[in-house]
């Protein structure tokens, strides 16, 4: 099997990943300090789940923009891509699902 190493645009990739799972678990603890007596963390744990996860939906779609401009094969552009566009889809399909129930 043919080891190959990973470049900039695919490590960013999975950054952007992190970030948004990041951002997701940042918007879950801040519920917990809602109505607390930290109710400074609730507010800080609320705009990083903001940052974090806009910053992952601008970052990914630029980051797939940029693996497309590549010259890899279609196979790789394509999982790359998907894996940075993974935010991104993960937004659309949650939408889709709440606007059908």
């Amino acid at each position: 099997m043919k080891k190959t190493r990973l470049n900039k645009l695919e490590k960013t990739a999975l950054v952007v990943c992190g970030i948004f799972i990041m951002g997701m678990i940042f918007g879950y603890l801040s519920g917990r300090y809602r109505f607390n007596d930290f109710g400074i963390l609730y507010h800080f744990f609320w705009i990083s789940n903001y940052i974090f996860v806009l910053s992952s939906f601008v970052y990914g779609i630029v980051n797939a923009i940029l693996i497309f401009k590549e010259n890899y094969n279609w196979k790789r552009k394509l999982i790359w891509s998907i894996t940075s566009l993974l935010p991104f889809l993960y937004f659309v399909i949650m939408m889709t699902i709440g606007m059908l129930l």
